[in-house]
């Protein structure tokens, strides 16, 4: 009971602000509608008198046309050696009256002038005033360019083509050009009309297009405001279901809150126990390398025979004691680098170095063991002289891994491994291939990552701790590289690796990542 009280009381709270908003399209709704009617009825009063204007300069246009083809204004029409409209005879002009009377009178012609292109009045129904000059009319002066133009007026008293007198009339002047079989503009039309009745018609269709229009006006804000009652409703109600959503979204926050703190708190924990690993790691590693030196250094002097000749198996047990310190050192070389790479200390002395010398360094390594296989590798190199700004022994310790994994899963007779080196460009891309089993697909997104092999085997020389690998894609792309691998068509698998060429503007220094 208390819960519904309390929702009913938030549904009231939250309905203040869309009832506010109605209330408001209420109270401005009046002075809109009356706002919209008057916009609406002049931009009618607008278009109704464009168009008559438009209208009656069809008309003047439509005159000018036929009395200009007619002969009433024979006058007008210039031999090849005048330049300009002629003076009028007087029996000229009686004849002109008589037959612009006749023509005239079913157009509501009030007036017509006729104009030279040195803006005199040539001829006019208004017989006073030919012989005059209009030499500061816009119009005119527009009109002996070329161009059609109109103009309302309302006028107070005037004297038609009867010279009879006419009161408060709705006149259109309009001026159109007169040109000759040429072209040329040689004089202008000034022509009167009377648009009071169609003005009139103008004003009726007016008042019931404005009648029209706020009924239109009225129906449709009715139906605006149904619309916004039935709208501030739903609000209302959809403001209800958001306020408990957004109550109940507040709760979940605060628990996730609370969950990410006691995240936050467990990885700063696994930060913790990451970085004593790996100082373990590193002081171990370190620790390690001490004795197996002395191992080493141990084993290689007995297999030198200067503490005694060897038996046969008194050599081939140490010579396995040898293979498993150095694999063990490899061992320890690859913790020490993850662990330096886990907490960027890797340090990299960069130089300016020949990419080929190092791939040449490490063939020479590997090729007695190859050899051993019966695995044969060809080295394809750039005729150009290739250099990179790197560090020499990491590119060496990246290409020995790259040789070895081949060397390593390649079978014991037939194998080949293909090394190439050019110049891509701005970069330098190595490739090492072999002819052997290839990747599983599945398994090729996976070969960068720590502590996987792929196609592992059971036997000597197979084992490993799944890092090299890891290890080179860091190594690359601490070097501005990146390295991939894809399996070749025809069987076999290769690994390709970028690195940018050495310019003048690298400057050899050491780093640390």
């Amino acid at each position: 009971m208390r819960n519904k009280k309390e929702k009913n009381s938030v549904m009231k709270k939250d309905m203040e602000p869309s009832s506010y908003l109605f209330n408001s399209f209420e109270y401005f709704s009046l002075p809109s509608i009356t706002l919209i009617l008057i916009v609406g009825i002049l931009l009618l009063k607008t278009i109704f008198y464009d168009l008559i204007i438009f209208e009656a300069e069809k008309d003047a246009i439509l005159i000018s046309t036929v009395l200009r083809d007619s002969e009433v204004l024979d006058f007008l029409k210039l031999k090849d050696d005048e330049e300009d409209v002629t003076y009028i005879s007087e029996e000229t002009i009686l004849e002109m009256d008589r037959q612009l009377h006749e023509f005239l009178s079913p157009y509501n012609v009030l007036k017509i002038k006729v104009y030279n292109t040195e803006k005199q009045i040539i001829y006019s129904t208004d017989t006073t005033i030919t012989g005059e000059y209009d030499r500061d009319n816009i119009r005119l002066k527009e009109a002996l360019k070329g161009r059609t133009t109109s103009k309302y007026e309302r006028k107070k008293q005037f004297h038609d083509i009867k010279e009879e007198k006419c009161f408060n009339v709705g006149v259109v002047e309009t001026y159109v050009p007169i040109r000759s079989s040429a072209g040329e503009v040689i004089g202008s039309f000034e022509i009167y009309k009377d648009i009071t009745e169609n003005l009139k018609a103008a004003k009726q269709k007016l008042i019931q297009a404005g009648a029209v229009l706020a009924l239109t006006v009225l129906g449709v804000f009715e139906i605006l405001i149904l619309v916004i009652r039935h709208a501030g409703h739903v609000i209302d109600l959809q403001t209800a279901d958001l306020t408990n959503s957004n109550r109940q979204l507040k709760y979940e926050i605060s628990r996730r809150k609370s969950a990410e703190e006691i995240l936050r708190a467990n990885n700063e924990e696994l930060t913790e126990h990451n970085r004593l690993q790996n100082e373990f790691i590193i002081t171990v590693s370190h620790e390690l390398r001490t004795p197996l030196a002395i191992f080493k250094n141990i084993i290689c002097n007995l297999l030198t025979g200067t503490k005694g000749k060897l038996s046969d198996n008194q050599r081939g047990g140490l010579e396995t004691a040898n293979e498993e310190v150095d694999r063990l050192a490899s061992v320890i070389s690859d913790f020490l680098d993850v662990a330096r790479l886990e907490t960027n200390k890797m340090d990299l002395r960069m130089e300016r170095i020949s990419i080929n010398s190092i791939v040449d360094q490490a063939v020479s390594f590997y090729k007695p063991l190859a050899e051993v296989k019966n695995i044969e590798i060809v080295t394809l190199m750039s005729a150009e002289a290739l250099y990179i700004n790197a560090d020499r022994i990491k590119i060496g310790q990246i290409m020995s891994n790259l040789i070895d994994n081949a060397v390593k899963f390649l079978p014991d007779c037939g194998g080949r491994i293909t090394i190439r080196v050019k110049g891509i460009g701005n970069e330098v891309e190595v490739e090492v291939e072999d002819n052997g089993y290839g990747i599983d697909v599945e398994d090729i997104s996976k070969v960068f990552d720590r502590f996987v092999q792929v196609a592992k085997q059971t036997g000597p020389g197979a084992h490993g701790t799944g890092l090299g690998l890891s290890i080179c894609k860091e190594l690359i792309e601490l070097h501005g590289g990146r390295i991939w691998a894809e399996n070749i068509l025809y069987g076999g698998a290769k690994f390709s690796f970028l690195l940018p060429k050495f310019s003048a503007e690298s400057v050899p220094v050491s780093t640390c990542c």
